[in-house]
């Protein structure tokens, strides 16, 4: 409820004679942004609520900026996922070439066959009784 009452800046030079009281909560007087002079009188709380309001958002920015560009933030697990994702590739590869290898140890320790294949194709080895014969290609 808002009653018209007397300013207390009566007698001061462009002030009103008259301000708007509220009843129901605590008032305080500001410049009018009207008129430029005299005293308008405003709700408390809505001054509360505007710093409330300003400093409810500002925090809101500096959680969205951690979320985003934070040092766990999305942008950080993007690029972190994608690094992983290129390390498994990796690893897929070597793990197939570590297989590959693994059965050419057990079978360079376990057959005869082996041994002699290799010698033959890197030493250039034959059997007694065989005849080596080289193609050449004109």
């Amino acid at each position: 409820m808002y009653l018209l009452a007397p300013s207390p800046l009566e007698g001061i030079k462009g002030a009103s004679s008259y301000n708007l009281i509220c009843i129901d909560s605590v008032l305080f007087c500001v410049p009018c942004d009207l008129c430029g002079k005299g005293f308008l009188l405003r709700k408390k709380s809505e001054r509360t609520m505007k710093w409330l309001t300003g400093i409810l958002l500002f925090l809101l920015l500096i959680l969205q900026y951690t979320l985003w560009f934070g040092n766990g933030g999305l942008l950080r697990v993007w690029q972190i996922s994608s690094m992983v994702a290129e390390q498994q590739e990796v690893n897929a590869r070597l793990q197939e070439r570590n297989q590959a290898l693994e059965a050419e140890v057990i079978d360079l320790k376990e057959g005869i066959v082996a041994i002699e294949e290799r010698a033959r194709s890197d030493l250039g080895m034959i059997k007694q009784g065989e005849t080596f014969f080289q193609v050449i290609e004109e």
